[in-house]
């Protein structure tokens, strides 16, 4: 009987862990806009775990390249969010325009991003 609540739970929390999102793994394309000071991310959850819902996003900016790294991160019993909004003066971006801005796959491979118009 202890062994098999010990199974059960290593089960329970591999199933709930934090999970790295491929790009192409969203099912609607990555829309990306900027309004003011904010950049604002609008996703699309797994197309492959339908019970996993990106509930995370993580930046990292490097000055000297001019580059805005994102990450994202799904798991099961999370909030569904598709909206995520990134202060850019807290981030110490003045122009985005200025930025080359990149998805980061799990796996390290970059995918450039396009920054839409505002209409």
């Amino acid at each position: 009987m202890r062994h098999i609540l010990i199974i059960l739970l290593i089960s329970l929390s591999a199933c709930s862990a934090k999970k790295g999102v491929f790009y192409e793994e969203m099912n609607k394309t990555l829309a990306v806009k900027s309004d003011g000071n904010k950049l604002i991310l609008y996703t699309g959850n797994s197309k492959n775990f339908s019970a996993y819902f990106i509930y995370e996003i993580k930046t990292k900016v490097d000055k000297t390249k001019k580059e805005l790294c994102i990450t994202a991160f799904h798991a099961t019993h999370k909030d569904n969010k598709d909206k995520f909004e990134i202060d850019l003066k807290q981030l110490g971006i003045e122009n985005i325009q200025e930025y080359k801005i990149i998805w980061v796959d799990p796996d390290g491979k970059n995918i450039n991003l396009q920054l839409e118009k505002n209409k």
